[in-house]
Formats: C-alpha cells, structure tokens, sequence
C-alpha cells in the first residue's frame, strides 16, 4: 500500500492522464475518463493498456475537473472532520 503520489494528482491538474498501478489509493482518483490502472505484475498488459490510453481521445479538461474536489480547503475540511477537533 502507498499513499496519494503528488505526481499523479499534479499530471491531472495539467490534463494529462495518468497510467499507475491498479492500488487503493490511485483507485480513488484515477478512472476511465483520466487515465488507466495498471494491473500489478503484467508489463504486457502495461503496454497494451498505455497504447490504447495514447490512442484514445481524451477531453483535457475533463481530466483537469476529475479532480478538482480535490483543494486544500476540501482536504483540510477532511482532515479537521476526521481529527474530529
């Protein structure tokens, strides 16, 4: 298990689509209209996968809005929330 890597968020702040490994935590930003999960142990279906997300017509913009509930006044809500301050 791995925390939320900053470079996939940061690549979907930017519009581009992210391909990582099928995990928890990718699970929880990552989908068909952002990018590709990986599945763990299978380089051939890596390539197969990260060809085919090449080839497909992603809308940038929507890749950018996929994650836009994500701002620090939304995370710090959350944290305070779970802290239960």
């Amino acid at each position: 298990y791995e925390g939320l890597p900053l470079v996939a968020l940061e690549s979907l702040a930017c519009g581009t689509p992210v391909a990582a490994t099928d995990i928890a935590c990718h699970r929880e930003i990552i989908n068909e209209k952002n990018g590709v999960l990986l599945a763990t142990g299978n380089p051939v279906s890596w390539r197969d996968e990260i060809l085919n997300l090449l080839n497909r017509k992603i809308d940038r913009e929507q890749v950018k809005n996929s994650i836009a509930h994500l701002n620090w006044n939304s995370i710090a809500q959350a944290y305070l929330n779970w802290a239960k301050f």
